[in-house]
C-alpha cells in the first residue's frame, strides 16, 4: 500500500547516508516516515533488511511499526531489528555473553549475568538489604518505602552514577557542606531573621554569595549550583527591588541545625545519600551474585560493554549499518 508523504517527508524518506535528524509532533507521521524510510533504504542500497535496527520506548510502538513496515515491504520486515532500547541491551547481553562475564580475582568465580531480575525479586533484595540497617542508620526509616529505594537507585544508574562514585559525590557534597555553613553561620550571627528591606538583604546576600563562590572547585559541584542560583535571586531582587527571590533562595538552601544557627544545606541529607550508596552497592552485589541485571542495567551494562570491548562494538558496527531511533529527544 502506497504512502502519502508530504515534501519535509519524502526529502527525509530520500536521505540514505549520514546523520540525520526529523523534527516532528504527535500524529503528524513518524512511525509512517521512519517505515517508509526502511523501505527506501532497502530499494536503493545493498543493504539487507538484517542490517537495519530501529530502535523505539515501547512495546506498542514497535509492534505498531513492524505492522507498518510489513504492509511495505512484506516478509522483510521480519527481518529488520525493531525493538525497544532495553530490549536491544537485552538482546546483546544474550547474544554475547563472553562479553559480560568477569573473574572475581579473590574467589575466582565467573560472574557472568545470565538473566533479568523480575520486580519481585529486586524489591526483596532492596528489602533484605534495608532490614539489615542498624537501628542508628540515617535511612532507617526507607524500610517502609523499598519501592522509592528502588527508584532512587534506578535514576542514579540512569544518571551513570555507581555507587563507589555517588558515596564519593556525597562526601564531598558533606564536607562542603560543613566549611560553607561555619562561614554562613559567622556571617549571620547578628540575625534572628533575614532583613526585610530589599537593599538590606541584597547586601547581605551578596557577603553569601561570596563566600559560596570561594568553594566553588568545578562547574558541576554543589557550590557552583548554589552560587548561580543566588546569583540570578540577587540580580531579580535588584530589578524588583524585593527580598522575595533572596527569601526563596534562602528556603531552598538554606536551614537552622539545633543551635538556630543558620546552614548549607542539611549535613544530614547527605550522610544519607552516603548511606543509600551503601545499599546500591550491596544491591548491585546481590544481583551480580545470584548473576542477574536489572532493567536499567540492559542499557547500561551495554554501554560499558560497547565502549570497553572492541570487537564487540566492531561486531555491531558491521551488523547493524543503518541505525533509525524513535523519540531520539528522550535518549
Amino acid at each position: 500500500m502506497p504512502i502519502q508523504l508530504n515534501a519535509a517527508q519524502q526529502k527525509a524518506v530520500d536521505h540514505i547516508y549520514g546523520p540525520l535528524l526529523v523534527l516532528a509532533g504527535p500524529g503528524t507521521g513518524k512511525t509512517q516516515l521512519l517505515s517508509a524510510r526502511i523501505a527506501n533504504i532497502l530499494k536503493r542500497t545493498d543493504a539487507n533488511a538484517q542490517n537495519i535496527l530501529c530502535l523505539t520506548f515501547t512495546e506498542s510502538a514497535a509492534q505498531n511499526m513492524r505492522e507498518r513496515l510489513a504492509s511495505l515491504i512484506h516478509d522483510d520486515a521480519y527481518d529488520v531489528h525493531i525493538n525497544t532500547y532495553h530490549g536491544f541491551g537485552s538482546d546483546i547481553i544474550r547474544s554475547y555473553p563472553e562479553y559480560f562475564e568477569e573473574i572475581d580475582l579473590e574467589t575466582g568465580k565467573d560472574s557472568r549475568i545470565e538473566r533479568p531480575v523480575d520486580d519481585l525479586q529486586s524489591l526483596q533484595i532492596i528489602m533484605a538489604l534495608l532490614d539489615h540497617l542498624p537501628y542508628t542508620s540515617p535511612l532507617i526509616g526507607a524500610r517502609y518505602y523499598p519501592k522509592q529505594v528502588r527508584s532512587a537507585i534506578s535514576e542514579f544508574k540512569r544518571g551513570r552514577y555507581t555507587p563507589d562514585s555517588l558515596e564519593k559525590i556525597a562526601k564531598e557534597n558533606l564536607e562542603l557542606t560543613e566549611k560553607i555553613s561555619h562561614e554562613i553561620a559567622q556571617t549571620l550571627s547578628g540575625f534572628s531573621r533575614m532583613p526585610g528591606k530589599a537593599d538590606k538583604a541584597i547586601e547581605l546576600f551578596n557577603q553569601i554569595l561570596l563566600i559560596i563562590e570561594g568553594h566553588i572547585e568545578h562547574a558541576n559541584d554543589l557550590a557552583a549550583y548554589a552560587s548561580d542560583d543566588l546569583a540570578k535571586a540577587i540580580e531579580l531582587a535588584m530589578q524588583d527591588n524585593s527580598s522575595k527571590p533572596l527569601t526563596k533562595w534562602k528556603n531552598t538552601w538554606l536551614s537552622k541545625d539545633s543551635d538556630n544557627n543558620y546552614t548549607f544545606t542539611e549535613a544530614e541529607q547527605h550522610i544519607r545519600m552516603i548511606e543509600l550508596a551503601k545499599v546500591y552497592r550491596g544491591y548491585d552485589a546481590a544481583l551480580a551474585e545470584k548473576q542477574l541485571y536489572d532493567f536499567d542495567d540492559m542499557i547500561l551494562r551495554t554501554i560499558h560493554a560497547l565502549e570497553t570491548k572492541d570487537d564487540l562494538r566492531f561486531n555491531l558496527q558491521e551488523k547493524y549499518q543503518f541505525i533509525l531511533l524513535d523519540e531520539f529527544q528522550d535518549t
